[in-house]
């Protein structure tokens, strides 16, 4: 097995010449950073402690591998074959072997992290290779590399490696043509994310694949970056997206021409609009404020089904001290005062407590930010103008 190892790479610091001939992987301007040296004596002595080893054995020998680049064991510990092994009988059971799926999305995010190419090029062509699972799809191999690489772009956005970075995206951009309209605006979703978190790490170059590729266009760049104005779930609903981190996507949009100073004024006045509407909306939530899931009656009979603007409280009764609950319907122009299983609708004029009245518009307004729509001629930057001002 090392013999044939030998051979396979006796040519130290060159492409393998399966690399070229890839239907799938895309390395053009990458060549020179593919690079899988022969093995050392301490590689041999290495592999052979390793031929044998578990699943997590190989796992962890993988990761420390990728971070010290050292690539020769990389790929013979991909390469590992996936067994079991032992009595089933007794319970003894071990799984041999690298086992992909996981541990490659693993693998690739760390080479991303050390901006290893080589590696996150051999565990993509173990995917290709391998075929470790299926996805229904008439070209499986084509499949399985467009998952890695999709989820891939999200996973690995806010790691430095640059190679890595254009390697994946370069490769997902040549496999995802003739997708479902849906399947398509997913995609856009994810990459507006990925966009997103990269620019908060200052990952420019990343950006600059994500354009160069074709993945999003200028102005889904454009809309990715002030909708980070407004979500939190690009980091998984932790946190806002700051205004430190949004200076690089910033700076990088107006480096690439794509925006320039007068959308940056534009954009830092809706930033603060919006972020007076958050911070109303964070005030409200915490007095207890939602959004109503019940359905209401108008002062006509008709039914107001939930998410057509209902808000809701909990109050104390200031008579008795009771709960009460008041839902209020501002596109009707009437309220509900809940007492336990009675209902009582009025309209608002017959509302003696206007501040909690005023208190619920506040409320759902912040739930309802003006989106900024985007004006752009070709051949200019683009400008921004709220869906609520008249144009001029």
């Amino acid at each position: 097995m090392l013999d044939y190892l030998w051979k396979k790479f006796k040519r130290d610091n060159d492409v393998a010449p399966e690399a070229e001939e890839s239907s799938y992987l895309n390395i053009k301007g990458l060549e020179q950073d593919i690079k899988v040296p022969a093995p050392t004596k301490a590689d041999k002595r290495w592999a052979r402690k390793l031929k044998n080893a578990t699943t997590g054995d190989v796992t962890t020998a993988l990761i420390s591998a990728i971070e010290t680049g050292q690539n020769w064991r990389v790929w013979y510990l991909i390469n590992r074959p996936l067994r079991t092994t032992g009595n089933m009988l007794l319970g003894k059971i071990k799984n041999l072997g690298f086992q992909g799926n996981v541990d490659l999305a693993e693998g690739l995010a760390k080479a991303a992290e050390n901006d290893n190419v080589t590696a996150a090029y051999l565990l993509l062509k173990f995917a290709e290779k391998k075929q470790t699972t299926c996805f229904g799809a008439d070209d499986v191999v084509r499949e399985e590399i467009e998952h890695y690489t999709r989820n891939g772009l999200v996973d690995i956005a806010e790691k430095p490696g640059s190679g890595v970075f254009r390697l994946v995206a370069q490769t997902f951009a040549a496999l995802t043509d003739n997708h479902s309209v849906m399947h398509r605006a997913e995609q856009q979703m994810l990459l507006a994310q990925a966009a997103i978190r990269a620019a908060a790490q200052g990952n420019q170059a990343h950006l600059d694949a994500i354009l160069d590729n074709h993945l999003l266009e200028p102005r889904k760049f454009v809309e990715a970056y002030m909708h980070s104005f407004y979500y939190t779930d690009v980091f998984g609903g932790e946190k806002d997206v700051t205004q430190e981190e949004r200076k690089p996507f910033l700076e990088w949009l107006k480096r690439r021409g794509i925006v320039d100073e007068v959308f940056e004024e534009e954009a830092a006045a809706v930033e603060v609009r919006v972020a007076g509407q958050k911070a109303v909306h964070r005030d409200a939530v915490a007095k207890g404020w939602k959004l109503s899931e019940r359905w209401m009656p108008n002062e006509d009979g008709a039914l107001t089904p939930p998410g057509s603007g209902l808000v809701e409280i909990d109050v104390r009764d200031r008579s008795n001290g009771k709960p009460l609950t008041f839902v209020f319907n501002y596109a009707a122009g009437c309220a509900h005062r809940l007492d336990g299983a009675q209902t009582c609708t009025f309209g608002f004029g017959q509302i003696s407590d206007t501040a909690l009245l005023d208190e619920g518009r506040a409320f759902l307004d912040s739930c309802r930010v003006a989106t900024p729509e985007l004006v752009w001629k070709k051949g200019e930057p683009f400008r921004l103008r709220l869906k609520d001002q008249k144009p001029g």
